[in-house]
């Protein structure tokens, strides 16, 4: 646990070590909290990071500004220590549920089941009084009955979208490596004005993978397309997603997908229009692309 003295320095260590929840009060010096939450989220590097504001204020329009600001949970005081801990909890378990979201690899074709628990909108005459006592001993799960006015139920949809933003710049700037033939976290962190700390931070709090993991997944899902897409040699298909040595191409596909890329063209693909079939393992048991459009069989193995 990390404790600053005022919003500006509270600013400048969310930046540094971006944390895995901030919590803050209203009244500060320097800057106060609504700001701190304004600051936070208009900044790459800390824009995912669950924000709590406590205050003494408690009229519909305090909460709304905190909610405007980009608050995602919002105590008054007093409160109990066990309600709080139990409101951290719940946005650590919607997070980790964004995060599993990211991190299941599946298949073209297949569907991970997505988390939707976050993203409810509140009911129009949902009880406005804040902070329902909480239950005693009660486990983290009995927040998912918090009350519907709870801000993490208005800005979550920002924060998918703030999510959804970040991958795609990260998987953009994958592809173009991967075009380039140069691909590595500490380039892509540079892009983005992050050291490789808090990118490494904030993709893993954003899609549960480190780095080379998230790198990786981003490569075989690109090998399945161009797998299903075109014509091109297993080996082709490597060394257009930054691979120069087949087998370790091959090994990091089965890795993610659990079978090879043959398998996947055998398995997954079904045969062309014209009536030709994908390649087959030979009989020694290497792996074949597919053949050329002309109908030839340009079989090339992939490696152990």
């Amino acid at each position: 646990m990390i404790i600053t003295a005022d919003g500006s320095e509270g600013l400048a260590k969310a930046e540094e070590l971006v944390p895995d929840v901030i919590l803050t009060d209203v009244t500060m010096p320097t800057m106060d909290g609504l700001e701190l939450c304004r600051r936070l989220r208009a900044n790459l590097i800390t824009s995912h990071i669950p924000v709590i504001v406590v205050t003494a204020r408690v009229t519909d329009d305090d909460r709304l500004r905190g909610i405007e600001a980009g608050a995602d949970a919002y105590l008054t005081k007093p409160f109990r220590s066990d309600e709080l801990l139990l409101r951290i909890a719940k946005i650590m378990e919607q997070r980790q549920r964004l995060r599993e979201k990211w991190s299941t690899a599946t298949l073209p074709g297949e569907t991970a089941e997505a988390p939707t628990a976050d993203i409810a909108a509140p009911t129009p005459d949902a009880d406005p009084t804040p902070n329902a006592e909480p239950t005693p001993n009660a486990e983290p799960a009995a927040l998912a009955t918090e009350t519907a006015d709870s801000p993490s139920r208005y800005v979550s949809l920002r924060t998918q979208r703030d999510r959804d933003t970040f991958v795609a710049t990260v998987d953009e700037i994958i592809a173009r490596q991967m075009g380039e033939g140069k691909i590595g976290a500490t380039a892509i962190a540079s892009e983005l004005c992050m050291s490789l700390s808090q990118f490494s931070r904030k993709l893993n709090a954003v899609t549960g993978l480190s780095p080379t993991n998230y790198i990786t997944r981003r490569r075989m899902e690109e090998a399945c397309r161009m797998l299903e897409e075109t014509h091109m040699l297993v080996s082709e298909i490597a060394s257009r997603c930054g691979y120069a040595d087949l087998a370790h191409f091959s090994h990091a596909f089965r890795r993610i997908y659990g079978i090879s890329p043959s398998q996947y063209i055998n398995e997954k693909i079904k045969p062309v229009p014209d009536g030709s079939e994908y390649a087959k393992p030979a009989p020694d048991g290497s792996e074949n692309a597919k053949p050329a459009p002309n109908g030839s069989e340009n079989a090339e193995k992939e490696g152990a």
